[in-house]
């Protein structure tokens, strides 16, 4: 049976702000700046109106979709940890990037599941 999880506007909103943030080409390849940028689009395009609550959208990624996106969190975690304690001078500055990173990651962990046969709540 298929895992799907449910994301709607406020985490699309809440991924692109965060990222909006962060300078990812200071301690990345721009391979991650266009990951980071179509996280949100591939959400986007799940979007399904909700009958009855106006604009309200959210649709459902697959397991592999939504792992990927967790996975991408924790390879720029990781990578701002490695960064910070080379860089000591900006250190404060990379560890209040990866607390954004790490709140975001933790919410997005906790998502329920919904399966092909019973939606999440």
């Amino acid at each position: 049976m298929t895992k799907y999880y449910r994301y709607n506007w406020c985490d699309m909103q809440e991924i692109d702000q965060t990222f909006d943030l962060i300078d990812l080409t200071e301690f990345l390849d721009v391979y991650a700046v266009f990951v980071s940028e179509g996280i949100p689009l591939v959400i986007r395009k799940t979007f399904i109106s909700i009958s009855g609550h106006g604009c309200r959208m959210s649709g459902y990624l697959n397991e592999s979709e939504h792992k990927y996106i967790l996975s991408f969190l924790l390879d720029v975690m990781g990578s701002l940890a490695n960064v910070a304690e080379i860089n000591l001078s900006q250190k404060d500055r990379y560890m209040r990037w990866y607390e954004l990173l790490d709140k975001l990651y933790l919410r997005l962990r906790q998502k329920p599941v919904a399966y092909d046969d019973k939606p999440a709540r």
